[in-house]
Formats: C-alpha cells, sequence, structure tokens
C-alpha cells in the first residue's frame, strides 16, 4: 500500500510506503505499522497529486509542477525533461497512469506523453490535454477532456465523444474502466454505464442529492461512489439502488474532508483524509482510524493524507 501525504518539509510527511501481506482474517485485527522514505533534504512543494508504479517497479511521484521517479534507493526529478521539449511554455502535470504494458503515461497541459525507459526520455503520444486516460488497447484510451469523455487512437489521432441521446456526455467529473464496460460519473450526480466502445450509453442513476461525484469504483456487485469529498455511497451496479450511505464529513467530532478512496484486495475500504487514514471492513461494518501520533514512530506522520494507490503487483 502507498500512501502520500501533504507535508513537503519532511518526507515523513509526504511518502509513507506500507506493504501488507495478510489473509483477510488478519486483515480484520492487524494494527499496521507505515514506514517512511524520502529524497534527500525532502521534498520542496506541498500537494502530492498522484503516484503510480510501473512495470519496471520505479514509482512516479506527482506535483502540479513536478514529476519525481524513486526507484527503491534513489529520486529523480524529471521537470527539467519536458522544459527541454519546449522552453516556451509552462508546464503543469494532470495526472499519471499506466497504458496496457503498464509503461508510464504522463498527462500534462501540453499533451500526453509516455516514459520510455531505454532513453530515460518522454514520447509525446497526444496534443490534448486528457486526465486519467485508461488503456483501452495499445493504440487506444479513454480519457476525461473538457469535461467529456472521449476514445482517443494513438496511432491516428481521431478522437469520439461518448454521446447518450445522441449528445456528447458533458461535466464528467470521474469514470471507472473494467475488461468490459465504464461506470462514467458527473458534476451533477449522475452515473451512465457503457460498453468500451460507447455504443450502449445508459443512465444508471442520479443521485439524490445531484452531488458532484469525485470518484467511482466497482467491488463485486457494487459501485462505491464518493461525492463531494464527504459522503461515500455504496449503490448496486445493476439497478442503481443506494444501499449503504456513510457520512465522513464529521467523524468523531472532527471535520474530515475526503480526498480519495480505494479499495483493497481483502475488501477494505481505505479512505484517505485530512484528518488521518480510515479504513472501512465492509463486513464489520467497522472503522479503523490511523493518524499522527508523536509517541509512536510507525503511525502516520502527517495526518493531510492526500493520496493512495496500491502495489498490485
Amino acid at each position: 500500500m502507498l500512501l502520500i501525504n501533504k507535508g513537503a518539509k519532511f518526507f515523513l510527511s509526504i511518502f509513507v510506503l506500507f506493504i501488507y501481506s495478510y489473509t483477510s482474517a488478519q486483515v480484520a485485527h492487524k494494527k499496521y505499522k507505515f514506514r517512511e522514505y524520502s529524497p534527500p533534504g525532502g521534498f520542496y512543494y506541498d500537494g502530492i497529486q498522484s503516484i503510480v508504479c510501473d512495470a519496471y517497479g520505479f514509482i512516479w511521484i506527482m506535483m502540479d509542477d513536478k514529476i519525481y521517479r524513486f526507484d527503491g534507493y534513489n529520486y529523480k526529478q524529471y521537470y527539467s525533461n519536458f522544459k527541454k521539449i519546449d522552453e516556451t511554455v509552462s508546464w503543469k502535470f494532470l495526472s499519471l497512469s499506466v497504458d496496457a504494458e503498464q509503461k508510464l503515461l504522463v498527462s500534462t497541459n501540453n499533451g500526453l506523453f509516455k516514459y520510455r525507459k531505454e532513453s530515460d526520455l518522454f514520447e509525446k503520444l497526444l496534443d490534448a490535454p486528457v486526465i486519467s486516460p485508461y488503456a483501452k488497447s495499445t493504440d487506444k484510451i479513454i480519457a476525461i477532456n473538457e469535461s467529456k469523455l472521449k476514445e482517443y487512437n494513438l496511432r491516428t489521432k481521431a478522437q469520439i465523444a461518448f454521446k447518450f441521446r445522441n449528445k456528447p456526455l458533458t461535466h464528467i467529473s470521474a469514470y471507472y474502466a473494467n475488461n468490459e464496460m465504464l461506470y462514467i460519473a458527473s458534476e451533477k450526480g449522475e452515473i451512465y454505464t457503457s460498453d468500451l466502445e460507447g455504443k450502449e450509453v445508459k443512465l444508471l442513476t442520479l443521485l439524490p442529492d445531484s452531488t458532484m461525484i469525485k470518484q467511482v469504483v466497482e467491488y463485486k456487485d457494487d459501485l462505491w461512489v464518493l461525492s463531494n469529498y464527504k459522503k461515500l455511497q455504496k449503490l448496486d451496479k445493476k439497478t442503481g439502488t443506494i444501499k449503504e450511505s456513510y457520512d465522513f464529513f464529521e467523524i468523531q467530532h472532527k471535520q474530515s474532508l475526503i480526498k480519495m478512496f480505494l479499495i483493497d484486495k481483502f475488501g477494505d475500504i481505505w479512505i484517505a483524509s485530512q484528518t488521518g487514514v480510515y479504513i472501512l471492513n465492509q463486513k464489520t461494518k467497522k472503522l479503523a482510524h490511523y493518524e499522527h501520533a508523536v509517541s509512536d514512530p510507525y503511525s502516520l506522520p502527517n495526518n493531510s493524507v492526500w493520496v493512495l494507490n496500491q502495489d498490485l503487483r
């Protein structure tokens, strides 16, 4: 498990690496420990936005205007690589992901790039500033651009917007893709389903409060949805019916905005928030809370956790 914290002066405030190999029975009772790693002098900018592990085992960490690669021993900063591509423009990084071969993709305000290990350089794939690309195949991706969900052909550069009732889907804020279909969420609380070709787009549900959806994740027969940084809901993925709802805006009398969540291989839900990490056990409905403790060297080094990622290898 990989966790990223906001603080920048010390690496222990930024990058926490946690690896586990427990059985599901052990997880329900396990007290987790966290280990910290840092580049010399620490990161000097707040706001880690994304973290990805690629096919080579490199861990990539993205900020708005910085990218670092960690090989398990050393860090290397890559902003200068992009500046060399075009020194006349400013560079902002939008998201990190991997392609069908688990090679790194970097989304920037100046296009989409792929990391080439043999040259240690980045190759431009698209001019469009896409967000959260999903590799549909070796030459096609699905991504968000201009609040629309589109398919891009990396070879021909052609693009096709996903449509509902013959009109492009708009105000798209998040989506989840598996090998067969998509779950597409909007800023207005809409959730659509679609095949990967975009030929059968259907409205699954509209959340009661029409609130902005920040994240949607499929797990078995359900969809877990994070709306407006505050509420986590479990929906039936076939009917869109709300089965469970958790309001984390005030947990243990603390204001706690959720940055994101993930579901691990045991089915536990890890929640990154401004007051630490929460782990929801789906079976018992119990909520564990992890936060910084001065007396515990293996506690979180900082309570403002921005990003969680899981090493699936």
